[in-house]
């Protein structure tokens, strides 16, 4: 599995990118969010982390470019002031929120579920003897 992590905490990208990577997943990881953007629209990622806060965007201006390549992406935001998970941010296309510290172990299990769905889909999609659509926009 793939992961975009955004975060303009260096020890906290750091920290998030090593406990993932230990793990086994793949990330590539960004302090600048616009970087991170252009990079999304140029490889293919299992799922998107970024914190609300970024010096240069906010987190829910990553996730709406995020969303512009791909309809479907799987985009969790990391906070680190008091929020509520509000509903309209779940439909609006936010996979899951976290309050820091992460726990690893929550993460995980909602990494997992994304891994799990994707795997369903393409192993379904591989029996069917098509091939699987792609939801990402070309620009």
């Amino acid at each position: 599995m793939k992961i975009l992590i955004i975060d303009d905490d260096q020890l906290h990208l750091s920290s998030l990118e090593t406990s993932l990577t230990v793990r086994g997943y793949e990330c590539k990881s960004f302090l600048n969010p616009l970087s991170a953007i252009k990079a999304y629209g140029s490889e293919v990622y299992d799922a998107v982390i970024t914190t609300v806060k970024i010096l240069e965007i906010s987190g829910e201006e990553v996730l709406e470019s995020i969303l512009k390549v791909n309809s479907e992406a799987k985009v969790i935001l990391i906070t680190g002031v008091d929020m509520s998970l509000d509903k309209a941010g779940i439909r609006r296309g936010i996979y899951a929120y976290f309050r820091k510290p992460i726990m690893m172990d929550e993460l995980i299990a909602v990494l997992e579920k994304i891994e799990k769905t994707q795997y369903s889909i393409n192993e379904r999609d591989y029996q069917s003897g098509g091939r699987l659509t792609n939801k990402r926009r070309e620009n």
